[in-house]
């Protein structure tokens, strides 16, 4: 609905949906939501995105492709346009993807299942097909890779972080911090350092630029591996927080109650906040005791 109002500035409430509410859209987006959740998937990955051009003759009308909401739902996925001469990706078919998938190198994994569904036009550059696999990663941890850029800076006022983390994060960042260095003429600077997955890496570039002093900027890619998380609600007697479970194997690692609500739940009732942070582990504790 957001991407139809900003293609037709028009409020959502006085649009009509042509395709995207036909019943066989409805179908693909919900049957998908069930699937994920029937089949446990915890992490959807993608390849890159074939578009066609040229036009197509919709019920609205003839519309250049890829279709403009189609192009609006891949802000910041990353494509490539074909020779194709026909729609190759849909709406729905966008905002499927870009609501679930990531882009990145596929971890390692034991591959269980695998599923094809094809299409009865047959274009010449790339297969009228799709294909899904699923598997158990290899390894206790999640694997993964992530862009990081870097940057020295010296000559910045301090004040003017807060803003730039805040572009930052709101373009997609990952992670933003700062480490004290000392530079050429023995000034005292500070390195910038941002990660972030691969599809942002121009938007991350040009607030870099656009936000700070510097004049260039280092790339390169890093190897993470984490813990599987989750997240579980955990009542106290002060009420209700979210706590991070970090899990290998099967077995809890390491938890962490959210800042976010125990910073309210202390405001609420004027309690120290390391009051509610503790109390607030101390029950999850007590309730895997029981569970035993």
């Amino acid at each position: 609905a957001k991407a139809e109002t900003i293609v037709h500035a028009e409020p959502g409430e006085d649009l009509h949906f042509h395709e995207l509410g036909d019943m066989d859209s409805i179908i693909d987006i919900v049957g998908t939501a069930i699937g994920i959740n029937k089949l446990k998937i915890e992490r959807v990955y993608s390849s890159i995105l074939p578009l066609g051009r040229g036009t197509v003759n919709t019920r609205g009308g003839i519309l250049p492709l890829p279709a403009p909401a189609t192009v609006e739902l891949l802000k910041g996925f990353p494509v490539k346009l074909g020779k194709e001469t026909e729609e190759l990706v849909t709406p729905t078919g966008a905002g499927i993807v870009t609501a679930l998938a990531h882009q990145g190198e596929v971890p390692e994994m034991r591959i269980e299942s695998i599923g094809y569904g094809a299409g009865s036009r047959g274009p010449d550059d790339v297969p009228n097909m799709l294909r899904v696999i699923i598997g158990q990663a290899c390894e206790d941890y999640i694997a993964d890779s992530v862009m990081a850029l870097e940057a020295n800076i010296d000559d910045m006022l301090p004040l003017n972080y807060e803003h730039l983390f805040k572009k930052l994060f709101d373009a997609g960042a990952l992670d933003v911090y700062l480490t004290p260095i000392q530079m050429k003429k023995s000034r005292p600077a500070v390195l910038l350092t941002v990660l972030f997955e691969e599809h942002v890496i121009d938007r991350v570039t040009g607030i870099i630029f656009s936000e700070t002093t510097t004049f260039g900027v280092r790339y390169h890619r890093e190897v993470r591996k984490k813990l599987n998380r989750r997240i579980v609600k955990v009542k106290t007697r002060y009420g209700e927080c979210r706590v991070k479970i970090g899990e290998s194997n099967g077995v809890v690692k390491s938890i962490s109650p959210e800042y976010e609500d125990c910073k309210e739940l202390a405001e609420r009732k004027d309690i120290p906040f390391r009051k509610i942070y503790d109390e607030v582990k101390k029950t999850w504790a007590n309730k895997k005791l029981l569970e035993k």
